[in-house]
């Protein structure tokens, strides 16, 4: 990873930490959270990636993967940014990691010559 992407991806860091300890209910345990009534659905934490060919994608958890994730752990698709999405994969362990307060970092597949890289963390 270049300098310059590794103070982008730290700032955004910075940036979405607080958020994401707002989003999933300022300590309340991810099993308290209600559902959203007009969505049906429950809490969701979206994460921007690293800046890679000009652009950043977005991928979205639902809390519920993080409080039990599935043995297999999860796989997602980006955001379309730039006519093209990425996915990226991450563990049983990975998830539970981030849920516990951790910060776990992954990269996205590969497009054409780039990928993005990703940083998850809730507290």
């Amino acid at each position: 990873m270049e300098r310059r992407q590794l103070v982008v991806c730290l700032a955004e860091l910075l940036l979405v930490a607080p958020a994401a300890r707002l989003l999933t209910g300022c300590g309340k345990e991810e099993e308290e959270l209600p559902p959203f009534p007009e969505e049906g659905g429950y809490a969701t934490l979206t994460f921007t990636s690293s800046l890679a060919s000009s652009h950043a994608h977005k991928v979205t958890l639902d809390t519920r993967e993080l409080s039990a994730p599935p043995e297999g752990g999860v796989q997602h698709e980006t955001s379309e940014e730039a006519g093209h999405r990425h996915l990226l994969a991450l563990t049983a362990e990975e998830l539970r990691r981030i849920h516990s307060g951790g910060v776990v970092h992954a990269q996205t597949s590969n497009h054409g010559s780039h990928s993005h890289a990703f940083s998850f963390a809730t507290w």
